[in-house]
């Protein structure tokens, strides 16, 4: 489960991120000052008719995947955020990033990714994926700072659309 983040600036070269990886980036940079300016719809000469009504209840969501657009103004405050960060972030691994979860696990722990969880182990019948429980800190520890620091480069590009 990932999104394709496309630039406003260069649509050829998309990022595809993992919804896991996307949550932490966003909490990351909220910790460190981010204050969400929320998306914008897409334009409504490029969507469906029936797609209109879903723009009148738009409440500027970063969670889905409907083409929304993130502002540079946003895309660059959440570079500052995770910028800022960068020095608290372990440059060694301090935990295992994997968690294996089977049908019967208990996710009551996993907060606001439980449903995320509790969907992967409903399509797969378990799986072994990135622990959403983490604190950001630890998540991004040792090989994964590079993620940070990759979305850096790419959101200092500019805004994006979220598919």
């Amino acid at each position: 489960m990932s999104y394709d983040l496309f630039s406003l600036n260069d649509r050829k070269n998309p990022v595809n991120i993992n919804m896991i990886i996307w949550i932490k980036l966003l909490d990351l940079s909220e910790m460190y000052g981010w204050e969400p300016l929320g998306t914008l719809h897409q334009p409504i000469s490029r969507i469906s008719v029936h797609s209109k009504e879903k723009i009148k209840n738009w409440e500027g969501s970063y969670f889905t995947n409907d083409g929304q657009i993130i502002t540079t103004e946003d895309a660059l405050a959440l570079a500052n955020g995770l910028e800022a960060a960068l020095d608290d972030i372990p440059d060694i691994e301090t935990t295992e990033k994997m968690i294996d979860l089977r049908e019967g696990s208990d996710l009551s722990g996993f907060g606001y990714a439980k449903e995320i969880y509790q969907l992967l182990i409903d399509i797969h019948g378990g799986s072994c994926c990135l622990n959403g429980n983490l604190h950001p800190f630890d998540f991004f520890s040792g090989d994964m700072k590079q993620e940070v620091i990759d979305f850096i480069s790419f959101c200092k590009n500019g805004g994006f659309m979220i598919w």
